[in-house]
């Protein structure tokens, strides 16, 4: 199996609030499984962790992993899409009717701007997440056949 220690992500330069997170969960070390990537699939940065802690082969096949669930997050974006454009829409047309001094007009719109970036962001919400325990998986499914790899390696 493999263990991924607080020591190993100081040595690495793993960014200060990923260590911090880490050493609350886990304290010194933690042993990689499925479960656990996916209890903390939004947690971590499994980009970084793949890229920095699985070996080439492993690291080859969590990009095809990665890959796989990119595509699939682009393909079910577009309703997220559509939501931020009505709203943007609607935005606009209250921009355009909106009466006041240009202060007052500019704040509507930037109003507008933020509640539409929010539909967004509430669509987006279930896809983004998909993406994520996607990515936790592959990164842990990874791991795991590193640490076979290995032991494959000493028979």
């Amino acid at each position: 199996a493999m263990i991924i220690t607080l020591e190993q992500l100081k040595t690495l330069r793993a960014c200060p609030e990923q260590r911090s997170l880490f050493e609350s969960l886990f304290g010194k070390s933690v042993e990689i499984t499925e479960a656990l990537c996916l209890r903390h699939a939004q947690e971590f940065n499994w980009g970084w962790a793949a890229e920095t802690l699985l070996s080439p082969q492993a690291w080859e096949g969590y990009i095809v992993a990665r890959t796989q669930a990119w595509e699939a997050f682009e393909a079910n974006r577009g309703p997220a899409l559509k939501a931020r454009e009505a709203v943007r829409v609607e935005a606009w047309e209250r921009f355009k009717t909106a009466r006041g001094n240009r202060n007052r007009v500019w704040k509507v719109w930037g109003a507008a701007q933020v509640e539409a970036w929010g539909a967004y962001d509430v669509a987006l919400a279930p896809i983004l997440k998909a993406y994520d325990v996607a990515r936790a998986i592959a990164f842990a499914r990874a791991a795991t056949k590193k640490a076979l790899d290995r032991s494959l390696a000493r028979r």
